[in-house]
């Protein structure tokens, strides 16, 4: 199975609670063997573009917003959509 995951910061740049959790949940299935690939958002626009980390693909974009404002765009921001959606 193909499987998608969506996170505002994602191992080894972020170490955060929500991230692990997510790296954790990644790391099983894809011992499970499916297919695993990761969108996940950074501010430093050397850090675009595609890598892998343990065995995972994963797609940097850039996404810069205003720190009070993480709440409300996250990726879900009128200048990532268009990213995520190709």
């Amino acid at each position: 199975m193909k499987i998608l995951f969506l996170s505002d910061e994602f191992p080894p740049d972020s170490r955060g609670g929500a991230e692990i959790a997510a790296f954790n949940l990644a790391k099983g299935l894809l011992q499970k063997g499916h297919s695993l690939f990761v969108i996940t958002a950074t501010e430093d626009r050397s850090k675009i573009g595609e890598s892998e980390y343990e065995g995972m693909r994963i797609f940097k974009i850039y996404s810069r917003y205003p720190g009070f404002l993480v709440n409300y765009f996250c990726l879900y921001n009128p200048l990532t959509v268009s990213k995520v959606k190709k």
